[in-house]
C-alpha cells in the first residue's frame, strides 16, 4: 500500500477511498528545492519527514514521466512505466480543497517553431487536396472549354459520353497527331496517331485505373505532349495497319492465308519464344540487381516456430543487430551463407508472403559469398578439403578468381558511380573505398607474385588479426576501455610476457602444451567404449513428417553420419553399410523415388557434392511411419555415453532434437 499524502485535505491513499491507490513521490534531496516545495504546499509550520510524500494529483501532467522511449531499429518505441516519475525540478502546483491562489494555472506552452510549419504544411495540403480533386464529370467538362492552360495549344471536343482532347497537325494534309479520351466514368484512352497507347505507360498515374484528381490529368497531358509517331514500334504500326486491312477486307481464296500470316506477326511481336528450339537472345545490358534483405526477415519469421530449418544460420542476432554487433564478422558471414539463398528460392515456391522475387536477393548472396571464399584462402588444401573451387588459393594470372576480382572491383566501382542516396541500396563512402582498396591490392599483389614465380597465394594470409588480437588484449587489460594510453599498452605488454613464459615446462620434454593432456584423456575414454551399447534401437512411433522437414532431416542426417564416422568404425558400418532393419513399410513407399531425398533442388545447392548420403532405411527412419497411428519404424543410434532413450512419436520435431542431443555428447 503506498504512503498517504502530507498535502493538506487531500485524502489520496487513506482508507476511506476504498482501494483507489495513486502514486506518491517523496521530497527532493536537494535542499532548494526542497524548501521550494515546502512553501509551495498550504501547511504551515511543517517539516517533512524520510516518509513524507505527495501524491501525482498535485502535479501537472506534463510534469511527470510515465512512458520511457526506447530507440530500437531506428524507430522509438514507447512503453509504460510500472512507477511514474517526476521531471527535474518539477514542484507541486495543484491543490484541490484549498483557496484557490494556492494554485497556480497549467501555463500555455508555446508551440516550437517545428509544431507551426507543421501545422502550416498540413493546412497547405489539406487545402491543395481539396482544391486538386475532381468533384464531378460535368465540373471537369466545363473547366475545359474554358481558357485552361494545360490544354492550352490542344482543341477540346466533348461529346455525351465522353470529352476527346486533340492535338491537330495543320500542314498539307491535315490529320490528328495525338488525343486524349476521357469518358464521363473517368476512365483514359490515350492515342498517338491512330496507335493506342498501351495503359501501363500511364496507368501508375491513375487511381485504380480512373482519372480523381488534376494533377493526375496534368500529368497525362505531359507524357501526351511527349508521346510522338517516331516513338512507335514501326513494325507494330505496320501490324496495326494490317489488322485493319484485314477488318475491311472482304471474303477471298486467300483469306485463310492472310489471316495466317497476321497471326506470325502478332506472335513475332511477343517476347516469347512460340517454335521450339528458338531462343531469345539474353539482354547483356541489364546489370543491376535490387537485393530486398527484407526476405531474409520474412524467411526467418516463417521459420521462427520450426525445429528444423532451411535457413538455419538466420536469428534475431544477425537479422536486427545492435550498433556494437555490427562490427562483429560472424553474423555477417552468416547472413550470407550459402544456406540462405538456397532457403529463399526453396520457400519462396510454397509462401504467398514472399510478394518480390527472390532471384536478385538470391543472386546478391552468392555474389558477396563467392568474394568472401576467394578472399578467405587460409591453406593450399582448403577448396579440396571443402570441396568448394572458390576456396583454391590462386595459381595463375588468368584463373578464374582472380578474373572474378577484377570483374567484382569494376562492379564495385560502378555501383559507386550510381551516387545513390544514403540508405537507399548503396554503401557508405568508407565501405567503398575499403572494398576496392582491398580487393584490387589483393590481384595486384598475387599478379606480382604469381609473375615472380610464386607456385600459390593464399588470399587470407594477408590481414591484420594479429595486431587487433593484441590490441583488444591491451583494451581488456586495460579495464575493457576502447582508448587505452600508452602507458597502458607497456603494462599490458608486460603482463602478457609474463605469461607467455608461464608454462608447463620438462627439462626432458621442454614445454608440454596442455592439449597433449586432452588428446591422452579423449583417447583412454575412446579405448573404454563397450560394445554392447551399440546394439541399443530407439523406436519412434507414429511419426507424420511433412516432404520439407524430410529434406532438412536428411540433410541432418548425413551430417550425423559424417560427423560419427570420423571417428568410430562400427558407427561407419551401422550407417554406411547394408544391415537388416525391422521396418514395416508398405510397398507402394518402397518404390517411390526414395534416392531422389538426397538429391533435392535445396540439398543441390548446399551440399558442394561431399554431404553423406545416408541409406534407404535411415530416412525412412528419419521420416517415420508414412501409415499414420499404428505404423512402426526402427533407428540404430550410437549410444556412447547416453542412456537408453525413447522418443515421443506424436512429436515429429523430436527427431532432429534426439539427433542433436546424441551428436553433441558424442
Amino acid at each position: 500500500m503506498p504512503d498517504r499524502c502530507c498535502v493538506t485535505n487531500c485524502k489520496s491513499n487513506y482508507k476511506s477511498t476504498k482501494g483507489v491507490y495513486v502514486s506518491v513521490f517523496k521530497f527532493p534531496k536537494d535542499e532548494r528545492l526542497k524548501s521550494e516545495w515546502m512553501r509551495k504546499i498550504p501547511r504551515q509550520d511543517f517539516e517533512p519527514s524520510q516518509r513524507s510524500v505527495v501524491c501525482e494529483k498535485h502535479f501537472h501532467d506534463d510534469c511527470i514521466i510515465r512512458y520511457d522511449e526506447i530507440l530500437r531499429n531506428g524507430e522509438i518505441c514507447r512503453f509504460q512505466r510500472k512507477t511514474p516519475k517526476l521531471k527535474p525540478g518539477s514542484i507541486p502546483t495543484i491543490f484541490p480543497g484549498c483557496p484557490s491562489y494556492c494554485s497556480e494555472p497549467e501555463p500555455v506552452k508555446r508551440k516550437s517553431r517545428d509544431e507551426k510549419l507543421k501545422k502550416n504544411d498540413d493546412e497547405s495540403l489539406k487545402q491543395f487536396l481539396k482544391k486538386d480533386e475532381i468533384s464531378s464529370y460535368e465540373n471537369f467538362a466545363t473547366s475545359l472549354t474554358i481558357d485552361n492552360p494545360i490544354v492550352k495549344g490542344y482543341t477540346v471536343i466533348r461529346a455525351e459520353s465522353h470529352t476527346c482532347i486533340l492535338k491537330l497537325c495543320l500542314n498539307s494534309r491535315p490529320h490528328i497527331e495525338k488525343s486524349l479520351k476521357i469518358a464521363n466514368d473517368f476512365s483514359v484512352e490515350m492515342y498517338v496517331g491512330e496507335i493506342t497507347v498501351k495503359q501501363n505507360i500511364y496507368q501508375h498515374l491513375l487511381t485504380k485505373g480512373k482519372l480523381m484528381l488534376w494533377s493526375q490529368f496534368e500529368n497525362l497531358m505531359g507524357i501526351l505532349s511527349r508521346s510522338s509517331i517516331d516513338q512507335v514500334n514501326h513494325f507494330e504500326l505496320a501490324v496495326h495497319h494490317w489488322k485493319l486491312h484485314m477488318e475491311n477486307e472482304e471474303s477471298t481464296d486467300d483469306l485463310e492465308l492472310r489471316q495466317f500470316l497476321y497471326e506470325q506477326l502478332l506472335l513475332s511481336t511477343k517476347r516469347k519464344a512460340y517454335e521450339e528450339g528458338i531462343i531469345r537472345p539474353q539482354e547483356t545490358e541489364k546489370t543491376i540487381i535490387r537485393p530486398r534483405f527484407g526476405l531474409l526477415r520474412t524467411a526467418h519469421r516463417l521459420e521462427e516456430s520450426s525445429t528444423v530449418k532451411f535457413a538455419f544460420h538466420l536469428n534475431a542476432k544477425t537479422l536486427y543487430p545492435t550498433s556494437i554487433e555490427r562490427q562483429n564478422v560472424l553474423p555477417a558471414v552468416n547472413v550470407f551463407h550459402e544456406s540462405n539463398p538456397a532457403a529463399l528460392e526453396r520457400l519462396a515456391e510454397h509462401h504467398p508472403r514472399f510478394v518480390y522475387s527472390v532471384d536478385d536477393t538470391a543472386t546478391f548472396l552468392r555474389l558477396i559469398k563467392k568474394w568472401w571464399d576467394i578472399m578467405n584462402v587460409s591453406h593450399p588444401n582448403k577448396g579440396k578439403f571443402s570441396r568448394n573451387p572458390d576456396s583454391k588459393p590462386l595459381t595463375t594470372s588468368n584463373s578464374e578468381s582472380l578474373t572474378f576480382l577484377s570483374a567484382f572491383v569494376g562492379w564495385v566501382k560502378k555501383w559507386r558511380d550510381m551516387k545513390q542516396k544514403a540508405r537507399q541500396g548503396c554503401l557508405s563512402k568508407q565501405t567503398y573505398f575499403a572494398l576496392i582498396q582491398t580487393t584490387s591490392t589483393i590481384v595486384n599483389i598475387a599478379n606480382v607474385l604469381l609473375k615472380d614465380g610464386a607456385r600459390y597465394v593464399l588470399t587470407a594470409k594477408f590481414h591484420t588479426d594479429a595486431l587487433e588480437f593484441r590490441f583488444s588484449q591491451y583494451r581488456q587489460l586495460s579495464g575493457c576501455n576502447y582508448h587505452v594510453s600508452l602507458e597502458q599498452v607497456l603494462e599490458s605488454e608486460r603482463k602478457l610476457r609474463i605469461k607467455s613464459v608461464l608454462h608447463l615446462h620438462s627439462k626432458k620434454y621442454g614445454n608440454i602444451p596442455m592439449k597433449v593432456f586432452v588428446n591422452e584423456l579423449c583417447m583412454r575414454e575412446a579405448e573404454e567404449v563397450d560394445v554392447a551399447p551399440f546394439m541399443d534401437i530407439v523406436e519412434f512411433m507414429d511419426l507424420n513428417v511433412s516432404t520439407s522437414d524430410t529434406e532438412i532431416l536428411t540433410y541432418i542426417a548425413g551430417y550425423c553420419v559424417h560427423k560419427l564416422c570420423l571417428t568410430c568404425d562400427t558407427c561407419k558400418f551401422f550407417y554406411q553399410g547394408a544391415f537388416d532393419i525391422s521396418v514395416d513399410l508398405h510397398e507402394d513407399i518402397l518404390l517411390s523415388p526414395l534416392e531422389k531425398l538426397a538429391h533435392t533442388e535445396y540439398l543441390d545447392l548446399i551440399d558442394r557434392g561431399g554431404m553423406k548420403t545416408p541409406s534407404s532405411n535411415v530416412v525412412f527412419s528419419l521420416s517415420g511411419s508414412p501409415h499414420g497411428p499404428g505404423g512402426n519404424s526402427r533407428l540404430l543410434f550410437h549410444h556412447q555415453r547416453v542412456n537408453h532413450v525413447t522418443v515421443n512419436a506424436n512429436a515429429a520435431y523430436k527427431i532432429s532434437v534426439e539427433i542433436s542431443f546424441m551428436t553433441s555428447n558424442y
